[in-house]
């Protein structure tokens, strides 16, 4: 038997077939803003139990939706745990690349209840965006200090090597404690 390689030339004929098929069953041709939908994702699966005529706007919803699906199953364990730790909605989007609405919508997704900005300053939040800036705590930013240096196998601790192994910058150290062996000298660094 012989293998066919699958070409965007095939995908678009059998989207054609598929375009076709829902023609015959709706009795009518396809607006100018629906589409034909393969809810299996397999543009090759033409079975009228496969497709769905959608509009434009509702398949974007749809893909969307799906995506943020998809998103969940993969990080919703780190998450709940980032967030259940005190990290702010926004630090938890940086770290995992995506935007601070998406971490909120699965936030919302998994019945966890979302924080205020009072909320959070009240709970000492470890890092937290208020007004575009971000607040960190002396503990974190000590603890961070003792992990990188961890990491750090050149000592002592510079601020040029801070920068390149955390996600923080040493600016934000040393404004936090004054300088930055001020602050070496609070984390017990060396």
């Amino acid at each position: 038997m012989k293998r066919i390689k699958i070409t965007e030339h095939i995908i678009w004929h059998a989207r054609r077939i598929a375009r076709r098929k829902v023609k015959t069953v709706l009795g009518r041709c396809l607006k100018s803003n629906e589409i034909v939908h393969h809810v299996d994702f397999n543009p090759l699966n033409t079975k009228n139990s496969n497709l769905l005529v959608c509009t434009r706007a509702y398949h974007m919803r749809l893909h969307r939706k799906l995506q943020l699906l998809e998103k969940v199953k993969k990080h919703k364990d780190k998450i709940k745990r980032l967030y259940a730790e005190g990290y702010s909605g926004n630090y938890i989007a940086k770290d995992l690349k995506f935007g601070h609405r998406t971490v909120r919508k699965i936030l919302k997704y998994l019945n966890v209840k979302i924080r205020t900005k009072g909320e959070a300053i009240k709970t000492n939040l470890k890092i937290m965006k208020v007004s575009g800036y971000y607040y960190h705590t002396d503990e974190f930013l000590i603890k961070e200090l003792k992990r990188v240096s961890v990491l750090n196998k050149e000592r002592p601790l510079s601020e040029r090597m801070f920068r390149q192994i955390s996600k923080h910058c040493s600016s934000t150290v040393r404004r936090h404690f004054g300088s930055w062996n001020n602050a070496k000298r609070i984390a017990d660094i060396s």
